[in-house]
């Protein structure tokens, strides 16, 4: 599994690179350009750990392994008004997003370690064997379109087996 390892540094760049827009806007367009950065970011950096989990636990603890990941979200559900209200009574809103811009890649930092020494480690000891799989650009893009999704994203003409009015790719005539 090398996607965790060679993603999660460009995540948590998103999630920074959006902290330090949100910190230093002057307009509701940089801030919703931010938003979106930060969440990116943000939920891909969860997913790269819940892929870090369930590789790195087995079965039977792994739940408990997740439940011990979300622990810091009931800590927050106190300090976090706190926190807010210490920033806006002696500093700014600004100043806390700076702050997070600089608390999240140096709390991230440690988890990239673990995953690019290890994918390291593995390629020294020749674990990580890279297939090719045959196809080509044009082949791989429709193959992960329709491994991904299936379905158009717009409306289109409704399908033998749907009410909705999507058809699958598999069932299209182009």
């Amino acid at each position: 599994h090398s996607f965790p390892t060679r993603r999660s540094s460009d995540l948590t760049s998103l999630c920074t690179i959006g902290l330090i827009l949100m910190a230093v806007c002057d307009n509701v367009e940089t801030y919703a350009a931010a938003q979106c950065l930060y969440w990116v970011g943000y939920n891909g950096i969860s997913f790269v750990l819940d892929v870090f989990i369930a590789d790195t636990s087995n079965l039977r603890n792994r739940a408990m392994a997740f439940a011990f990941v979300s622990t810091p979200y009931i800590a927050t559900t106190w300090a976090g008004p706190k926190a807010a209200e210490a920033f806006y009574e002696n500093s700014s809103w600004k100043w806390a997003f700076g702050c997070f811009s600089i608390l999240t890649p140096s709390v991230v930092l440690p988890l990239l370690w673990i995953l690019f020494s290890n994918q390291r480690k593995a390629a020294r000891l020749g674990l990580i064997q890279k297939v090719d799989s045959g196809r080509t650009l044009r082949e791989s893009l429709w193959y992960y379109f329709v491994q991904f999704d299936g379905t158009y994203p717009f409306p289109t003409r409704p399908s033998r087996d749907s009410h909705i009015g999507r058809a699958s790719c598999r069932e299209r005539v182009w």
